[in-house]
C-alpha cells in the first residue's frame, strides 16, 4: 500500500485491508525498531564474514567468529538472517532438498495398473 500511495485511493485501500487511516499514516511515520536496526547491522557483519571466508562458512562457523568478536548471538538467529540474505555455504545441501516437493506418486499409479490387469485377467481369462 505504501508503494502505491500515489495511485490508490487511501480511504478505499484502508477499508479493503481493514486498517484505519490514522493507523496507516502512523505506520508511514514509524521509525525502524531497535531489533530491526540490530538485525540490519548483524546482517552486514554476517555477510562480511561469509565473503571474507569465500562462502565456506555456515551458521555454526559464522556464530563462532561473531563470538570471538564479542557479539553473542544464537546460531539459529544467524541462520535465519543468513537465509534472508540468500547466500549458501559451499557444499551445503540446503538448496538441494527435494523431499518436500509435491510430485505425483508413481507407486499409486503402478498399484492401480496392476489392479486393473488382475481384473482384466479375471474377466477375460
Amino acid at each position: 500500500m505504501k508503494a502505491h500511495k500515489e495511485e490508490l485511493n487511501i480511504k478505499r485501500a484502508c477499508q479493503t485491508l481493514k486498517v484505519s487511516k490514522s493507523g496507516f499514516y502512523e505506520f508511514l511515520k514509524r521509525k525502524p525498531s531497535k531489533r530491526k536496526k540490530e538485525n540490519q547491522l548483524l546482517k552486514e557483519e554476517i555477510e562480511a564474514i561469509f565473503h571474507e571466508h569465500h562462502g565456506r562458512y555456515g551458521t555454526v562457523m559464522i556464530t563462532n567468529v561473531l563470538q570471538q568478536k564479542g557479539i553473542f548471538v544464537n546460531r539459529k538467529h544467524v541462520g535465519k538472517l543468513l537465509h534472508e540474505l540468500g547466500p549458501y555455504a559451499k557444499g551445503s545441501t540446503y538448496k538441494y532438498k527435494y523431499h518436500n516437493r509435491k510430485q505425483p506418486s508413481l507407486t499409486h499409479l503402478t498399484f492401480l495398473i496392476k489392479r486393473l490387469k488382475r481384473q482384466i485377467k479375471i474377466k477375460f481369462g
